[in-house]
Parts: structure tokens; C-alpha cells; sequence
């Protein structure tokens, strides 16, 4: 009688389980979906222009910046963290061509920001310590870097004037591939800064 009201049970607890993952086979897929910003544009029916995601993030002081209030200017959005050395030791690049092009392009250095490894304070005494000019935002719950499709980084996307995705680079960027994607969405011809 023992055995067999275990065996019951136990038959009973992995239907169970089967309906829990059959359950959420079907229902989460559509709500985790992720939806990366740069879809395959290797297919002929790909669209040749895809707005950039929205910003989900602050300034030092609290206030949101919005994307839409960047247009008519090249933006250069770059996701940082000074956890990563790589991040943290490209910013004296951008800080150079921010000094350069700082006036002709939006600079988004957006810091990404967990609060388990990094907090805010902790960036801003980075920028403070290092001296770094540029406008620093922060992605409090990666919820920009998420909408972006973002994989780690450091990480930059290029987006023309009018709000579109022109490119993007994953891994540390030099000061000539910086320039490059400045270039690539700008609008003036034989853009060069050295």
C-alpha cells in the first residue's frame, strides 16, 4: 500500500511538472522574447531604416533623456561600466573625440548601471576622478541596454539625425573606428576630425 500511494504521487508530481513546463513553453516565449535592435538586414525584405529604441535613462541629477530631443545631430551612444576594464579604458578615447566633435554630435555615454555591482555614486566618482567631460547618463535597470539588444560591454551605436540605427560595435573601439562611425551618420560630406 506504501509503494504504491508513492508511486501515485511520484506519477502525479511529474505530470505536474510536465503541464508547468508545457504551460510556460507556451506562454513565455512571447512575453521574453527577445527583440534585438539590429534584426538580420541580410534579407532583401528587411526594412533599409529602423528607428533607434527610446532611452530608459537619467542624468546625474534624476532627469530622463529622451532621444527624441537629441535629433538633428549625430548621436554616438556608448553603454559603459567601470567594473569592465575594457569599458573603463576606452572612455579616454571618447573623452578625446568628445573635445573634437562634442558640438556637431550627441554624446549618450550611457553607464550601465546594477546596483548588486555598481551603483550610480560609484560612476560618478569614476567620471569625477578621471576628469571626463562628456554628458553621462545612466541605464538604472538596463532597461535601455535590454531594448537594445545589448550582449555586454562596452558597446556603441551610431544613429543618424534623424533618429535611425546606422550602426553599432560590440567590444573596445579605437579613436579611428570612433570617427568612422561618426562619419557614417553624419550628414556633412568628407566629415574628418583628427
Amino acid at each position: 500500500m506504501y509503494i504504491r500511494n508513492s508511486t501515485i504521487l511520484l506519477l502525479l508530481g511529474v505530470v505536474l511538472l510536465l503541464l508547468g513546463g508545457l504551460l510556460m513553453y507556451r506562454v513565455l516565449p512571447g512575453y521574453m522574447e527577445h527583440r534585438p535592435a539590429f534584426p538580420d538586414t541580410s534579407s532583401p525584405s528587411a526594412p533599409s531604416l529602423i528607428p533607434a529604441p527610446e532611452l530608459q535613462a537619467a542624468d546625474a541629477s534624476g532627469e530622463a533623456v529622451f532621444l527624441m530631443d537629441l535629433q538633428g545631430k549625430p548621436t554616438v551612444l556608448h553603454f559603459w561600466a567601470t567594473w569592465n576594464e575594457a569599458a573603463a579604458a576606452e572612455l579616454d578615447v571618447f573623452e578625446e573625440v568628445y573635445g573634437l566633435a562634442g558640438d556637431i554630435v550627441n554624446f549618450v555615454m550611457l553607464h550601465c548601471t546594477e546596483e548588486a555591482r555598481e551603483t550610480r555614486d560609484m560612476a560618478s566618482a569614476f567620471i569625477l576622478e578621471h576628469g571626463y567631460t562628456f554628458p553621462v547618463y545612466y541605464d538604472i535597470y538596463r532597461r535601455t541596454a535590454e531594448s537594445y539588444g545589448l550582449r555586454g560591454v562596452p558597446a556603441t551605436v551610431f544613429i543618424d539625425p534623424d533618429g535611425y540605427l546606422a550602426g553599432a560595435w560590440e567590444g573596445p573601439l579605437t579613436k579611428n573606428g570612433l570617427l568612422e562611425g561618426i562619419g557614417m551618420v553624419s550628414r556633412e560630406d568628407g566629415f574628418t576630425l583628427s
